[in-house]
């Protein structure tokens, strides 16, 4: 992207936006017995199943997900019998953490949750205008 660009893009930010922090690194944990949960590290290897699914979904990389996740939460819908609109589906706890803070604080709102949160919380917090308590 060049220089303009990326001035217009930065422009464009709401003034809390233009405010915060960039998100700490993704490092790994310092010690070797210690994993990150924050940042979706997994002591596990992946299962079998998993690996061989993730290959074939290669050959079918060029095309667009479902912008809905329509499939993922049919399933999820049958196997909890469950009506498909109580499911929703994103793309990690960070996007789905993102639409419940849009939808539901407001500037002046406050939010409140135990003391050990993901860092994206307090972030997406400031960004709605709402204050923690």
């Amino acid at each position: 992207m060049s220089d303009a660009k990326l001035q217009n893009v930065l422009s464009s930010l709401s003034q809390a936006a233009k405010q915060l922090d960039a998100l700490p690194s993704g490092r790994p944990a310092s010690a070797a017995n210690y994993v990150k949960l924050n940042t979706n590290e997994n002591p596990f290897p992946l299962p079998t199943i998993v690996w061989q699914s993730a290959i074939a979904a290669l050959e079918r990389q060029y095309l667009y997900p479902e912008d809905d996740n329509i499939s993922l939460r049919e399933a999820a819908a049958n196997t909890y019998g469950v009506a498909i609109d109580h499911v929703i589906a994103g793309n990690g706890s960070s996007e789905l953490l993102g639409l419940i803070y849009r939808t539901f604080l407001a500037p002046g709102r406050q939010r409140r949750n135990a003391v050990a949160r993901f860092f994206i919380q307090s972030q997406t917090c400031y960004v709605a205008g709402c204050s923690t308590a």
